[in-house]
């Protein structure tokens, strides 16, 4: 699996009326098992600084680190059936997890030529306060809707492709009243592009938050 990725991330929280920025610097990368990549963003010092400084209540649901786990896909059948994720993990500053999605694609290919239908879904989960809006867009249908999950159903093809697109998005979102006022913002989310071959994966995992986006790509062999 070959990777690259970008170094900077951001969203957003307005509080008392005043937007402050979530700006997260990449920290560093883990490969698991010689296989799986797990890229780790932190939240800026000076950032920290102000949302302890306006309410430090608030650190308990503004993410401190985003871990993005990319995994090795998986493989069965004559004609493979393949499945791949991406894994989002918002975690606070002691290091509990406080939102999360996992983006599935999966597809069946002969390994050669044709791929025959392809698929996808999303789980999410986090505490309260938290909402998601989650979209999956397969060879330009799209199913979008707020809520703990988002399935696409299995998009055949009657004749056989080389190259289908999966696309999936979850947004985090929170809302919160703490001490007399309002909390609310985007924090983070979260987009992988699959470009679907019968031998390979190319994927583009990108957090597309309002300021910068930390981005990682690559390819991903099937049917060895």
């Amino acid at each position: 699996m070959s990777w690259s990725y970008r170094t900077h991330s951001g969203g957003w929280v307005k509080i008392r009326g005043v937007n402050v920025t979530l700006t997260y610097y990449f920290y560093n990368y883990t490969v698991i098992n010689g296989s799986s990549l797990e890229l780790t963003y932190l939240l800026d010092s000076q950032v920290l600084q102000e949302l302890n400084k306006t309410n430090s209540s608030l650190l308990r649901y503004a993410p401190y680190a985003i871990n993005v786990l990319l995994a090795k896909p998986s493989e069965y059948g004559d004609n493979l059936i393949v499945t791949d994720y991406v894994e989002w993990d918002l975690k606070d500053l002691l290091g509990l997890t406080v939102a999360k999605a996992d983006q599935y694609v999966q597809y069946e290919t002969d390994c050669v030529s044709s791929i025959y239908w392809a698929t996808g879904w999303i789980d999410v989960g986090g505490i309260p306060g938290y909402t998601f809006y989650n979209e999956i867009t397969i060879g330009g249908q799209m199913w979008s809707g707020w809520g703990g999950s988002l399935s696409a159903p299995q998009v055949t093809f009657p004749q056989p492709v080389s190259f289908i697109q999966v696309k999936e998005s979850t947004s985090f979102y929170f809302g919160i009243n703490e001490n007399g006022y309002g909390a609310y913002g985007q924090v983070a989310s979260g987009t992988v592009v699959w470009d679907l071959y019968p031998t390979g994966i190319y994927y583009v995992a990108s957090g597309t938050a309002i300021l910068n986006s930390p981005s990682s790509s690559g390819w991903q062999s099937v049917c060895s």
